[in-house]
């Protein structure tokens, strides 16, 4: 009754999320390039060469070996209250000024700011999945009560308690 109907129905999705697009909303957002070190020189070294236009990889291959991580990078596209930004970015595009967040030195490569914008319905399909099982839910459950009135017989409901109570 819910949870096939509400998979089945590509056609209430749709109109389910329709008619819901403000509960679908990416916050800020940044395309960013995050590099990250435990040590405060070589982040610098980082930002330096970022500051030139050298690439992640190629500044990887520069301070990373074999025998030794110097620096991370993780890129993607993730909103300004992710657990990897630090909670005073500054959003502005370019290099950002060096961060000392959970106990390791951040820089970060701004590729673009994004301001906060509706999901499209492919980007929210999961959620609008389960809010629409939610709401067939309901309406099921509200049809059923309607119906059906539920009577509760006090000698039986004391019997039963007597019973669980043992």
């Amino acid at each position: 009754e819910v949870w096939n109907a509400a998979m089945k129905d590509t056609v209430g999705l749709q109109k389910y999320y329709d008619a819901h697009k403000s509960n679908y909303i990416w916050k800020d957002r940044v395309d960013v390039v995050l590099a990250t070190s435990g040590k405060k020189s070589d982040i610098e070294k980082v930002a330096s060469l970022l500051k030139k236009g050298t690439s992640d990889e190629a500044i990887s291959k520069q301070l990373n070996s074999e025998a030794e991580q110097k620096v991370i990078f993780t890129k993607g596209t993730m909103e300004t209250d992710h657990q990897s930004l630090p909670k005073d970015l500054e959003l502005k595009e370019g290099v950002s000024k060096i961060y000392n967040y959970n106990d390791a030195y951040h820089v970060l490569l701004i590729n673009k700011v994004i301001p906060s914008n509706n999901k499209t319905f492919d980007e929210a399909k999961g959620k609008v999945i389960s809010d629409y099982q939610n709401s067939i839910e309901e309406n099921w459950l509200k049809s059923l009560h309607d119906r059906y009135k539920v009577e509760v017989d006090p000698k039986v409901l004391k019997t039963v308690k007597n019973q669980i109570g043992k």
